[in-house]
């Protein structure tokens, strides 16, 4: 028997505030937490100029390595299986955050994710969750991107943003957590599906279809209804709207049906128009906090749960897209269980 999946619990830290709350509020007024930093000059590929990088750092006063160990803590004592995503074991960052995670964690029961794993790992271990085998996961997502090495390094490869180059990504710091449960809870974990995109270095319509064919898989065999809340884990370059908005037109293309295309071209009948789809709300907290690495997904998940339950607005559901620079692409449908009568728009 498969048993219905809620988010019971999330919470987060990031340079766009040390809530779930406060991150959404700086995402839907636009206040970003990136600057140039006039501290650390790097140079991008040929160009004689110094380039100052676009950074979102967290305070130092947050003390967010102590913040780190309680929420780790805190989630380890509930005796649940906890996933760990981390950046590869070859990133600058990843000595730094293993003696950070050896401080919460000495006995080791946390079990290590990488990003471009986390999808499947995340799936078979729902499944588990719907068929009773364990009572509950949690996901904590943890990286600093803004680590002086990983900086050069995007640099020379010309995809960071600086004063001078906006194309590139920003690149922050933080962590994020959920935890998926039984219990119900105000935000119900539908479904979530996991897929890649082989041609992520194209950018031509026909060649990207990893992310619409990911989306697709969340209900197969009946109509993925149009969502009203998208979160966007990681797009902030126009190359990530361009991959959504050819998904999009896949999914839920807007032009008319092959029937009235042909009656309006034999003369049957004056040339209608398609209704105007119902709104569509795209947040995009990387713009907000940078590119956040083996955080930006529960980053995402925390952000989407809290903007579904928000007060002034509620949503009927969210789509989380999770589509970064590499090849993995992950999709999970939320829907908000007290939001009866919100959807009236249609």
């Amino acid at each position: 028997m498969s048993r219905p999946v809620f988010v019971s619990e999330y919470g987060v830290l990031s340079p766009g505030g040390d809530s779930s709350l406060a991150l959404l509020s700086a995402t839907l007024s636009g206040v970003s937490a990136v600057n140039v930093i006039k501290d650390l000059a790097v140079a991008v590929g040929s160009d004689y100029r110094a380039h100052f990088p676009r950074l979102a750092c967290l305070p130092g006063a947050l003390e967010w390595e102590d913040r780190v160990e309680l929420a780790l803590r805190h989630l380890l004592d509930q005796s649940h299986p906890v996933l760990l995503i981390t950046p590869d074991q070859g990133a600058p960052q990843f000595s730094w955050m293993r003696d950070v995670l050896s401080l919460a964690d000495p006995e080791g029961r946390l079990e290590w994710v990488t990003v471009d794993a986390l999808a499947s790992v995340l799936s078979r271990q729902v499944i588990r969750l719907r068929a009773g085998e364990i009572s509950a996961l949690s996901v904590f997502g943890l990286d600093s991107l803004v680590h002086p090495v990983n900086v050069m390094q995007l640099a020379a490869a010309a995809q960071l943003q600086t004063d001078k180059l906006p194309d590139g990504r920003a690149v922050g710091e933080g962590f994020a957590w959920f935890t998926l449960s039984c219990q119900p809870a105000p935000v119900e974990w539908q479904a979530d599906a996991a897929g890649v995109e082989p041609n992520a270095g194209e950018m031509m319509p026909a060649s990207l279809l990893g992310l619409a064919d990911t989306i697709s898989a969340l209900k197969e065999g009946g109509e993925l209804s149009r969502p009203r809340l998208i979160i966007h884990a990681r797009a902030q370059a126009p190359r990530d709207d361009l991959e959504w908005h050819h998904a999009s037109q896949r999914l839920w293309p807007a032009r008319l049906a092959p029937r009235e295309n042909l009656a309006m071209r034999k003369g049957e009948q004056q040339a209608p128009q398609p209704a105007p789809p119902p709104w569509q709300q795209h947040l995009k907290p990387a713009k907000v906090t940078g590119e956040l690495g083996a955080a930006a997904f529960p980053m995402a998940i925390a952000l989407a749960c809290e903007r579904l339950c928000w007060s002034l607005a509620p949503a009927p559901q969210a789509l989380v897209v999770d589509a970064g620079a590499q090849q993995a692409r992950c999709a999970v449908w939320l829907k908000n269980t007290e939001s009866q009568g919100c959807d009236s728009n249609e």
